[in-house]
């Protein structure tokens, strides 16, 4: 069955389980069917089309109930044979340890051809409980909004799930009928373990560590939630009706604390794999499972994984034999061995340095994996033992070496690139494969336009949310080449604000000002959108740091340079504090002071662990507290303090209308867009009054309401290229201006136009340096914060 999502695909489950047609979930977008042999029956749910092999239907063991494809693992196409008896055992067991009722509905926010979604599905029908399929992913509005309405009382997602609901900043204390939440399909770091544990505690519901393999149905261990604080490394213990044990080589039990080979046995344990249709008839296995992993059992009888055996690797939920690979790429001529570092796999291989990427290339494609999950090492000849043998040691020694100077290719932004091709154009330093996403990446304000500017290029018009979605999934966008194209409002107002400002400058017309402000605003918006998040999820103020750094460099880089070459500077501009000291202070950049100074402001108390755990945990509601207690403190400060011969551009008079912008990026549902208006009337008219400008109080509004606006496609196009080059607009735009009255252009039309087009290009020019800026800086990207780094 081609599973797609559509509840035809749960119906026709449940139907053959029902009269004992043994069913083969693959995925809808698949080509074939994923299986050795050929299937009697094709049924696609979303169009509810059925195809009849009329050929000699296999003989099929009375037990089989469910085939899950591990085919392009190695290239084999290989099924999990489970049987009626194993997925029930499982599901029943499932019910025990997490107490399923009747009463539960579960949230489907898993493939069901996954066997973590399926087994969501086995467990909740089996007690009579309900599985309501949701719109969109965890990282969209219209997902929580149907969790809600359809009173969700649990979730089960894999470690990817919870970074997004972290980078949606998603407020689960507002969840009401929340029970619990499950985490299983990959390792999380134990840090993120701990803080999801004190999240639920303190909301009042459970998140549940679990551990399994396809190859059981598919759970094995879970970690109970009143031990996941004291032990977030560990999977746990074995399910109820199974066993767990730490095994060497000759198969005996280990005492606690040695590590081996993670054993388990049980009813849910696979019949056995299915290479042919021979192997369809074939009954239940031995029941006892290999995992491949290394663990330790503790002296409290939770188990800890401490690795992986070194000839095994699973990546994309599938075991991957570094045997069978190493012997298709010895079938091809070359002298190879393979090794698995952590999640990655490595093949040191005699061949010129020039043909490694090519030999990547081969590999990745014949396991069907995405470019760049294989790394190749070209060595001219593989270490060895005295006696001839591969020397591991040698071998991983190579990989690191390797690892530690490649330097992933480069090449122009093409139409036929990938989102991760695209990705490593923009972020050359860092490490990036098909799960990578802008957020993970550190993607922030300063390349947001530039980057979506190339992706909407090659895969159309990116989707709400676009920064969070891994490259694969940006990939699987269907291209569109519409006539019109969706451009966010923060993307308008900024083309708008920097526009309107030059234009103002130069006296071509008066807009009325403002235009400062709305880009504070702006700027608000993309801190809650990339920064914060990634302060939250590492723990460290470090993204604000980098942030910080990156536009202060840039912005130090041309006040040098004006200085040298007209001597229009001052110190109090170089240290960034010109702002203080009077509006008319030679090179200052006011708006890039105060924007420094309230990202100083907001990372010292963001250095506390209690006041992060705070706003990640209360999310919208702690950001629209924050922002009115600002608007009120900005208000009181007005009244007292005489800051009109500065003219008020001071960080604590502004900060307010910076954190508006998170509030307002914050927002998903109507009451509390309406909960950021009232914010916004109330800190424009008590701090502005009748005074206020209308331009900014328009895009306010328009920025809290109207998330989207289309527009054609040759419009859209300068429209970003303007919004992304706008600080660079805004620091050079004087300068251009005075390079074209010296040839006989001044005229300020002459002078907006030619000085918005020459900051567009040195920021694109710029941005093909400070890749190298931000290499030095103290976070590179937020995948590092995932792994620990910071």
């Amino acid at each position: 069955m081609r599973c797609d999502g559509t509840y035809r695909q749960y119906v026709a489950y449940l139907a053959a389980l029902s009269i004992r047609c043994p069913v083969a979930l693959v995925d809808g977008s698949a080509a074939g069917s994923g299986q050795a042999f050929p299937v009697t029956y094709d049924y696609s749910p979303g169009e509810d089309l059925l195809e009849i092999d009329e050929g000699v239907p296999p003989e099929i063991h009375a037990d089989l109930a469910v085939l899950l494809s591990t085919s392009g693992s190695t290239g084999a196409a290989k099924s999990v044979r489970l049987s009626h008896a194993n997925i029930r055992a499982n599901a029943e067991s499932i019910i025990a340890y997490l107490g399923i009722t009747g009463d539960d509905k579960a949230a489907m926010s898993l493939p069901f051809q996954y066997s973590y979604g399926m087994s969501v599905v086995n467990s909740h029908l089996l007690a009579g409980a309900e599985i309501v399929l949701m719109p969109g992913s965890v990282s969209s509005p219209e997902f929580w909004e149907t969790f809600k309405s359809r009173g969700c009382t649990s979730l089960a997602g894999v470690p990817h799930t919870f970074d997004l609901i972290e980078q949606s900043r998603v407020d689960t204390s507002g969840l009401k009928t929340l029970r619990m939440m499950t985490q299983a399909g990959g390792k999380m770091p134990p840090a993120a373990i701990e803080a999801w544990s004190a999240r639920s505690r303190a909301e009042g519901w459970s998140f549940v560590v679990m551990y399994g393999q396809t190859e059981a149905a598919p759970r094995m261990a879970y970690l109970p939630p009143e031990e996941a604080q004291a032990n977030p490394g560990c999977i746990g213990r074995a399910i109820p009706g199974g066993t767990l044990s730490v095994r060497n080589d000759a198969g005996d039990i280990l005492p606690d604390g040695e590590e081996g080979e993670l054993v388990y046995e049980g009813p849910n344990v696979m019949m056995g794999y299915a290479s042919s249709a021979a192997d369809l008839a074939l009954g239940q296995g031995p029941g006892v499972l290999h995992t491949g992993d290394l663990a330790r059992r503790q002296p409290n009888g939770l188990f800890a994984i401490t690795g992986r055996q070194s000839r095994f690797v699973k990546l994309f939920g599938y075991r991957i034999s570094l045997d069978e690979l190493d012997a298709k790429v010895k079938r091809d001529g070359i002298s190879a061995a393979s090794i698995a570092i952590g999640e990655e796999i490595h093949v040191v291989a005699g061949i010129p340095s020039e043909d490694a990427a090519r030999l990547a290339d081969e590999i990745d494609r014949w396991l069907k994996f995405p470019r760049g999950t294989v790394r190749v090492h070209a060595v001219t000849d593989l270490p060895r033992n005295a006696n001839g043998k591969i020397d591991g040691l040698g071998m991983r020694a190579v990989a690191e070496a390797g690892s530690a100077s490649a330097t992933p290719p480069v090449r122009p932004v093409g139409r036929d690139m990938t989102a991760a091709e695209i990705f490593r154009v923009h972020f050359p330093a860092s490490d990036i494969d098909d799960d990578t996403s802008f957020i993970d990446l550190g993607g922030d304000s300063l390349n947001y336009l530039s980057v979506a500017l190339d992706l909407e290029a090659s895969v159309g018009d990116l989707p709400d949310g676009w920064e969070n979605l891994p490259a694969r999934d940006l990939d699987a966008l269907s291209a569109s080449r519409r006539s019109t194209v969706a451009v966010d409002m923060p993307t308008l107002v900024r083309a708008l604000a920097i526009v309107a400002i030059v234009a103002d400058h130069f006296q071509l017309f008066a807009y009325g000002g403002g235009g400062a402000l709305s880009l504070f605003l702006v700027a608000g918006w993309a801190f809650g959108a990339f920064t914060l998040p990634s302060v939250l999820r590492s723990g460290s103020i470090a993204p604000i740091v980098t942030l910080g750094l990156r536009v202060g460099i840039f912005t130090a880089l041309m006040g040098a340079a004006n200085w040298a070459l007209t001597g229009y500077g001052s110190w109090p501009a170089t240290f960034f504090v010109s702002n203080w000291v009077g509006p008319d202070v030679p090179g200052g950049a006011w708006f890039v002071e105060v924007y420094l100074q309230c990202l100083l402001l907001i990372s010292l108390p963001l250095l506390s662990p209690s006041v992060r755990s705070f706003f990640a945990m209360k999310g919208f509601t702690a950001l629209a507290v924050t922002a009115a207690c600002a608007a009120l403190a900005a208000i009181a400060l007005d009244s007292v303090l005489d800051t009109d011969h500065l003219y008020r551009r001071l960080p604590f008079l502004l900060g307010w209308v910076f954190l508006l912008g998170m509030v307002a990026q914050a927002a998903r549902s109507s009451g509390q867009k309406m909960w950021v208006a009232l914010i916004a009337a109330s800190g424009i008219m008590g701090f502005y009054g009748i005074a206020v400008s209308p331009f900014f109080a328009v895009v306010t509004f328009a920025m809290i309401w109207s998330p989207k606006l289309r527009m054609p496609r040759p419009l859209a196009i300068p429209i970003r290229s303007v919004a992304a080059g706008s600080l660079a607009i805004y620091l050079t735009h004087f300068q251009f201006a005075s390079a074209l009255a010296k040839v006989g252009l001044t005229h300020p039309t002459v002078s907006v136009i030619g000085s918005v087009i020459g900051g567009v290009l040195v920021w694109r020019i710029y941005l093909r340096i400070d890749h190298l800026v931000t290499k030095a800086l103290p976070v590179q990207s937020t995948r590092a914060a995932k792994d620990g780094l910071s």
